[in-house]
């Protein structure tokens, strides 16, 4: 998709880096890792030494060929940690600027579907002072999508937001991750959020891109100190079975099957299902029946005795679990031993 080189008094960015055509891509860092300014040169903002950007076959940089497209004539999207709404316009006339500032006819989302995702419906009568930092930051996104960008960039929209407001604005962004078919360049540096929404995953620090891959991979493959931090491992699942009776839904993955809480997906859905480390049990010998539903056989992929990890490799899955030193010892655990495995618990 793009590669820069710019230099400021403080800041070098100097990366290559190609994210999906569609769903969210997750570009998580530590602060000061370059990921702003990344999104700057990407909208335009920023006008690097050297420089490519191309949106599919649209070229909107090329520092060889001489072009450089203005950031008023990208069109793309922009959401900040600070809403940016218009205060003396109510919700409907704020969405509305969005809207009518496309100039293309054609137009990729509806905005039934954008009131619908970001739960607006019984707001759009209200002023924008009466509403809660959730609130607005749920607005100030739906504008930016009916602007119909070809790219949404989102520069840590929720870090400003108290736990139940951050919850609101991240359950919603969840939709957008099943709905929207555009991409979606989000910079975070919580594993949380990451978890919660990405499908790719740009790891960035000092300037560069050092690596790009699927959120499953790059998840269950950070470091260990994640694992003490409860970070989950990430499993793309397909629902195959709804049983409304238990209520349970059942999926099927590359290791197996799994039951689930009951969800709302139709069937024959891929969802991304995040297993935590504390809720994975290890036997030497299967299990007797018991309570919990989702027992597999796997083997011992590594042994990190310093943090407690364990990785296990089912049918080519990693999963993270959180073992003891003392039971790693006492249970004489090994790489590439074969176990079985309890999941206790998961969650969507």
């Amino acid at each position: 998709m793009g590669s820069y080189l710019l230099k400021r008094e403080h800041t070098i960015i100097d990366c290559n880096f190609n994210i999906p055509a569609n769903g969210i891509t997750g570009l998580f860092g530590p602060s000061g890792a370059g990921k702003t300014s990344l999104l700057r040169c990407i909208a335009g903002l920023e006008r690097p030494s050297k420089g490519q950007l191309f949106i599919n076959d649209l070229c909107w940089q090329d520092s060889h060929a001489g072009i450089f497209i203005p950031t008023h004539k990208r069109q793309l999207s922009y959401v900040f940690q600070d809403p940016h709404l218009f205060t003396h316009f109510s919700v409907k006339k704020n969405l509305m600027y969005g809207y009518r500032r496309n100039k293309n006819n054609k137009r990729y989302i509806k905005i039934e579907d954008v009131i619908n995702w970001m739960c607006l419906e019984a707001l759009l009568d209200r002023n924008i002072h009466s509403l809660s930092g959730g609130e607005k930051q749920r607005v100030a996104i739906a504008r930016a999508l009916l602007c119909n960008p070809m790219l949404l960039l989102m520069d840590e929209p929720v870090s400003a937001l108290d736990l139940d407001s951050k919850n609101e604005v991240l359950s919603c962004l969840e939709n957008l991750q099943q709905d929207v078919s555009i991409p979606i360049l989000y910079v975070t540096h919580s594993q949380q959020e990451l978890a919660q929404l990405a499908d790719h995953i740009l790891l960035m620090d000092d300037g560069e891109i050092h690596a790009s891959a699927p959120a499953e991979e790059i998840l269950t493959q950070l470091s260990s100190a994640s694992v003490k931090n409860n970070a989950p491992s990430i499993v793309m699942a397909k629902l195959v079975k709804q049983d409304p009776t238990y209520p349970l839904s059942y999926l099927s993955f590359a290791g197996g099957d799994i039951a689930i809480p009951l969800i709302k997906n139709t069937i024959g859905d891929t969802v991304s299902l995040k297993v935590y480390a504390k809720d994975v049990t290890l036997f030497l010998a299967k299990p007797p029946r018991s309570s919990v539903l989702n027992t597999y056989q796997a083997s011992i992929a590594s042994i990190e005795k310093e943090s407690d990890r364990v990785q296990l490799n089912l049918n080519g899955i990693l999963l993270n679990a959180f073992v003891t030193r003392k039971a790693i010892d006492a249970l004489n655990l090994h790489q590439g031993m074969k176990i079985y495995v309890q999941i206790k618990f998961t969650s969507i």
